[in-house]
């Protein structure tokens, strides 16, 4: 693929992430980053992922924190309704992005099948220069093999 100037290169050790694209090239989201190329490098016998990834602004530390309660309040309590989640009225961060939700649950599903945690802190939450939140890294680096496949296979 052809790099355009908004895109930049990543390269991370981290087979969590890898998953991760595996679930954005399988479930486009509009909150899942665009990443137009992946390609793997043996390194001192290491695995390094390289991602041709779009460009995404930082979102101020004191609005990702609040993003970020909301969304793990969600991803930790994925059967409840949101009403129920935040009796005290629904966040504007989940009233103005309506999907996220589903998203999120998307997210959670997937970390059950593959046997990765879900790892979404402030820093894993951005946006793209038209204010789209997107969602950059929520699994950890490492995977717990006794969690693969404990609900209904992807």
């Amino acid at each position: 693929p052809t790099r355009r100037s908004s895109d930049l290169i990543t390269i991370l050790p981290d087979p969590g992430y890898a998953e991760y694209v595996k679930l954005i090239k399988s479930h486009p989201n509009k909150y899942f980053p665009k990443i137009s190329d992946m390609r793997v490098l043996k390194i001192h016998n290491s695995d390094y992922y390289v991602y041709l990834i779009e460009k995404l602004k930082t979102i101020p530390e004191y609005i990702r924190n609040t993003y970020s309660r909301a969304i793990n309040q969600i991803i930790s309590n994925p059967d409840r309704s949101i009403n129920n989640l935040f009796p005290e009225g629904v966040p504007e961060v989940i009233t103005r992005n309506s999907d996220l939700v589903a998203a999120l649950k998307l997210i959670r599903s997937y970390a059950r099948h593959t046997g990765y945690s879900i790892d979404l802190h402030g820093e894993n939450i951005m946006e793209r220069e038209d204010g789209t939140l997107v969602i950059t890294d929520p699994y950890s680096f490492y995977h717990d093999s006794k969690k693969i496949g404990t609900q209904t296979p992807f």
